[in-house]
C-alpha cells in the first residue's frame, strides 16, 4: 500500500485559502465636490490608487466661485469639519475612495497686514484703472496694485483729504473745510482745484449712474459732477452731519452720524428725506445682493433697506465702533475703530466676527480686483483678505 504524503497537499490548500481571503488588488480613486460652488469647475483626478499610495492635492483651477465666500481649502467633510488639505498638500489614501469638499470661508474673513508707506490718518481708499488707492489729511496718499505692497504718492499738504472714489476713468477725492476737490487718472498725478460749490466739510464722495455725488459733514450741502471737475449744487433734506453716501440699485443713499437722518435720490440732484430706525452715530453706508447696509458706532444693531427709503433694525454680533461697511464678491464686510474687530455677511442678515490684522483706528474699508481693503486713523498699516 502507498503512502500518501499529505504535508506537501496542505501547504497548497493553505497557500490557495490565504489567497482567497486576500481578495483582488483594491484601486482607490479620489474626486472633489464643489460643496455648493456657484459657477466654476472641480479639478478632475482620473488616477486609481493603491492604499498608502501618497496623493497630491490638486488646486482649485477651474474658478470654482460661491457668491459671498472664497475657497479656503480642500476638507474631507462638507460641513468643513474633517481634515483639512491645502493644494500641494500629500496624503495616504486608503482604505476607501476619498471624496474632497470645497472649504467655503466667507468674505473678509481672514485678513493679513501691509505696511503702508507713511504713519498717517489714512482716511478713505478706492479701486480703478487695476489701481487700489489709499489717502490721508494733510496729502498723503498711497498706490497698490494688489492691496499687499504700497508705493508712496501725493495730494496737496493744503488740504485735510476725506474721500476718494474712481468713475469714468478717474480718482476724485475731496476734502474737509472748503471748495477743494482733486481728480488723477492713475493715483500718482493729481490735479487740484477749486470748483466744489459750496465751503464745506466735504467727508464722502462716490460714483454711481455716471457721476461723482460728495455730501458734506454739518449742513444741507451735496454736489454732483460727472467728471469731477465742474460740480453742481444740490441740497439735502435735513442739515445734519452727513458721513457717508453710496450708489445702488435705487440711486443714491446717504446716511448722517448722530440722529435718524437719511437721504436718497435717483440722481444725485434731488434729494428726498428717509430715517433711520434709531439715532445713533452713523457711520457708513453699502449697497449689495439688492439691499442697502448702514452701519453706527458702537451699536450692536445695524440697518437695512431695499430702497434707501424704508429702513429696518437688525441685530449685528456685537456692538463696536463699526466705522466701515463694503459689499464685494457677493458679500459685506464691516470694519470697527479701534480693536480687531471686522464682521462678514454673504447676505447681508447673517453676519460672523472676524479679526483684523492688528488693532488700529480702522477707518475705511473698500473692495476692488477680489481684494478687502482696510486702512486705518494714525498708523502705517493696511488690512487685505480676499
Amino acid at each position: 500500500m502507498k503512502k500518501i504524503f499529505l504535508f506537501p497537499l496542505l501547504i497548497i490548500l493553505s497557500i490557495l485559502t490565504a489567497a482567497c481571503a486576500a481578495g483582488p488588488i483594491q484601486n482607490y480613486t479620489l474626486t472633489y465636490n464643489a460643496n455648493g460652488a456657484s459657477s466654476g469647475s472641480v479639478p478632475a483626478d482620473n488616477n486609481t490608487y493603491l492604499q498608502d499610495a501618497t496623493v497630491t492635492v490638486m488646486s482649485s483651477t477651474g474658478n470654482l466661485l460661491k457668491s459671498g465666500y472664497f475657497f479656503y481649502s480642500w476638507n474631507t467633510r462638507s460641513d468643513g469639519s474633517g481634515t483639512s488639505y491645502q493644494p500641494g498638500n500629500t496624503f495616504q489614501i486608503g482604505p476607501a475612495n476619498v471624496i474632497l469638499y470645497a472649504d467655503w470661508t466667507s468674505s473678509g474673513s481672514v485678513w493679513t497686514s501691509a505696511a503702508l508707506p507713511d504713519f498717517a490718518n489714512w482716511t478713505s481708499a478706492a479701486y480703478g484703472n487695476n489701481t487700489f488707492v489709499a489717502i490721508a489729511q494733510l496729502g498723503t496718499a498711497a498706490l497698490s496694485f494688489n492691496g499687499s505692497s504700497w508705493t508712496a504718492a501725493s495730494l496737496s499738504n493744503f488740504s485735510d483729504w476725506s474721500s476718494v472714489a474712481y468713475g469714468n476713468g478717474k480718482f476724485v477725492a475731496v476734502a474737509y473745510g472748503g471748495t477743494t476737490a482733486a481728480t488723477s487718472p492713475d493715483g500718482s498725478n493729481w490735479t487740484v482745484n477749486q470748483n466744489l460749490p459750496a465751503n464745506a466739510d466735504w467727508s464722502c464722495v462716490t460714483f454711481g449712474g455716471g457721476k461723482f455725488v460728495a455730501v458734506a459733514y454739518g449742513g444741507l450741502a451735496a454736489a454732483y459732477s460727472a467728471d469731477g471737475i465742474g460740480w453742481n449744487y444740490a441740497s439735502l433734506p435735513y442739515s445734519a452731519n452727513w458721513s457717508s453716501v453710496v450708489y445702488g440699485g435705487s440711486g443714491f443713499v446717504a446716511v448722517a452720524y448722530g440722529g435718524t437722518a437719511a437721504a436718497y435720490s435717483l440722481s444725485g440732484s434731488s434729494w428726498a428725506a428717509a430715517s433711520l430706525p434709531a439715532s445713533e452715530n452713523w457711520s457708513s453706508v453699502a449697497y449689495g445682493n439688492g439691499i442697502y447696509v448702514a452701519v453706527a458706532e458702537y451699536y450692536s444693531a445695524y440697518a437695512s433697506s431695499p430702497n434707501g427709503s424704508t429702513w429696518s433694525p437688525q441685530n449685528l454680533p456685537a456692538a463696536s465702533g463699526w466705522s466701515g461697511v463694503t459689499y464685494g464678491n457677493g458679500g459685506f464686510v464691516a470694519v470697527a475703530y479701534g480693536g480687531t474687530a471686522a464682521l462678514t455677511s454673504p447676505d447681508g442678515t447673517n453676519w460672523s466676527s472676524a479679526t483684523l490684522p492688528g488693532s488700529a483706528g480702522w477707518s475705511f474699508i473698500t473692495f476692488g480686483n477680489n481684494f478687502f481693503i482696510a486702512v486705518a486713523d494714525s498708523s502705517s498699516i493696511a488690512a487685505v483678505s480676499h
